[in-house]
């Protein structure tokens, strides 16, 4: 289910991380859907939320490179960064 508040705040966050083009927020409530993304078009999220559940599941930040191929000259870098608000169970 996706959220107007989670989605302005990564809507922000993708604006002020310089070089962002994407980005997805994933729940850890076991639902396989986003709770936001951006660009809000975006449709294509597999590897995002491929890190973003590796990084919940390791309590830990997540990176993988991807050196320049044909696709993204430049190559590229996805973070994932596990964190929480209230109560754990």
């Amino acid at each position: 289910m996706e959220s107007p508040t989670i989605q302005a705040w990564l809507t922000r966050q993708c604006e002020l991380i310089r070089g962002a083009d994407r980005g997805v927020v994933v729940l850890a409530t076991g639902e396989a859907s986003p709770a936001a993304r951006w660009p809000a078009d975006l449709h294509s999220i597999a590897d995002l939320a491929s890190l973003a559940n590796a990084a919940l599941t390791e309590r830990c930040a997540r990176t993988e490179i991807h050196p320049p191929s044909d696709f993204a000259p430049l190559g590229y870098c996805l973070v994932a960064v596990p964190f929480s608000a209230g109560k754990r169970a």
